[in-house]
C-alpha cells in the first residue's frame, strides 16, 4: 500500500470513530433519557444506608438507597449502594445491593446483600410523592423478586 492510500485510509477510520464517538450518547441513551428535568421525572421510595435510625427517606429521583416498606428491622426488602443505567419518565434500571433474608437464626439478624439488577416501570400518579414507579421487578444470580403499589400506596411483594 502506497502512503498516501494508507494515509487517506487512515483518515478515514479516524473520521468515522470520532463520529461514532460523538453519536455514542445519544445510541446509548434512548431519547428523551437525558432530557427530562428531575421535577420530571417519577420518584422511588428512598431509604438511608446502614446504621442510620431510620431506613425510610422519603420519594426520591434516583436514590442511592431504596426501601421497600414492610418487615421488622433488618429484614424489610431493600436495595444497597445502588447505580443508576438509565433513568427517565417511562422505567428505569439499576444495579446494586439486594438484601437476601434468610430468616436465620431470625428474619431481623439473618441475611446478606447480593449483587442483583433492578428495574422500575409503570409510573402512576400518587398523592404523596406525586409520579412514581408502581412496580418494580429483581433479579439476582438464583432468584427473582417483584413487588407493585397498592390502592393504599404501600408495597405488596413476595417471593415469585
Amino acid at each position: 500500500m502506497h502512503i498516501r492510500s494508507f494515509a487517506a485510509a487512515t483518515g478515514t477510520a479516524v473520521m468515522l470513530l470520532a463520529g461514532l464517538a460523538t453519536a455514542a450518547p445519544a445510541i446509548a441513551s434512548p431519547a428523551g433519557a437525558a432530557s427530562s428535568p428531575a421535577r420530571d421525572l417519577p420518584k422511588i421510595q428512598a431509604g438511608v444506608g446502614p446504621g442510620a435510625s431510620s431506613w425510610y427517606q422519603g420519594w426520591k429521583v434516583r436514590p442511592r438507597y431504596v426501601y421497600f416498606g414492610g418487615g421488622a428491622g433488618y429484614s424489610a426488602p431493600r436495595l444497597k449502594n445502588v447505580r443508576w443505567i438509565y433513568y427517565n419518565r417511562h422505567s428505569a434500571w439499576a444495579t446494586g445491593r439486594w438484601l437476601l433474608d434468610t430468616c436465620n437464626p431470625d428474619c431481623a439478624q439473618g441475611g446478606y446483600f447480593v449483587n442483583a439488577t433492578v428495574h422500575f416501570y409503570d409510573v402512576l400518579s400518587h398523592p404523596g410523592p406525586g409520579r412514581n414507579f408502581a412496580r418494580v421487578t429483581v433479579w439476582w444470580r438464583h432468584g427473582r423478586w417483584s413487588a407493585y403499589i397498592g390502592s393504599r400506596g404501600e408495597w405488596v411483594y413476595g417471593p415469585i
